[in-house]
């Protein structure tokens, strides 16, 4: 029997990181491709560079909650394939094109 490719997840936002966190508890290692340079997604982003700014000025009321998903991505450390800068561009029969610096990839799903 063939070998199944890895589970692939598309971001690390709030969703894609419940989900990694899922599939690692189950005892897989998931790929986890996102356009950005760290775990967070559009709601909990990260600078890219230090401004100065704290979590509470960051995030407001969602401090807390931004803070804990930081730290549990981390905790997954090398559970997960982690790949930053990376764009998934397209998706089609068990394949999917991606791009990370520079690169153009196709991994077989």
């Amino acid at each position: 029997m063939a070998e199944r490719a890895p589970p692939l997840i598309l971001g690390a936002g709030p969703a894609g990181i419940r989900a990694a966190m899922t599939l690692v508890a189950a005892g897989l290692r998931p790929i986890v491709v996102d356009e950005s340079h760290a775990g967070g997604g559009q709601i909990y982003r990260q600078p890219l560079i230090a401004d100065g700014r704290g979590a509470k000025a960051r995030y407001d009321s969602e401090a807390a909650k931004a803070m804990r998903l930081h730290r549990d991505f981390a905790a997954l450390g090398t559970d997960i394939d982690y790949r930053p800068n990376t764009l998934l561009w397209n998706l089609r029969d068990g394949a999917a094109d991606i791009i990370s610096d520079g690169v153009s990839r196709t991994y077989q799903l």
